[in-house]
């Protein structure tokens, strides 16, 4: 699963809510966020919505760990 804040001219901002069924870490694909770059508004994609490679790259990501029953609500900014 990725997020990306889509360049969509009827839309800019998504909410996204995510359900955790079973426990999510490092081991077995948690999410992976990268803090601060929801600052720089919305990132270039591709034409079907994904990332340029050359904009995340550099990126550093912090994992984030779910217990299952956790719910996590982000925008498509971060």
């Amino acid at each position: 699963v990725y997020s990306v804040a889509y360049n969509l001219p009827q839309r800019e901002v998504y909410a996204v809510l995510a359900i955790f069924l079973d426990d999510a870490d490092e081991d077995n694909g948690c999410m992976h966020f990268s803090l601060g770059h929801h600052l720089e508004g919305i990132l270039p994609t591709n034409e079907y919505g994904v990332m340029l490679e050359e904009t995340y790259k550099d990126y550093q990501w912090q994992a984030i760990a779910c217990k299952a029953g956790d719910v996590v609500i982000f925008d498509s900014y971060l």
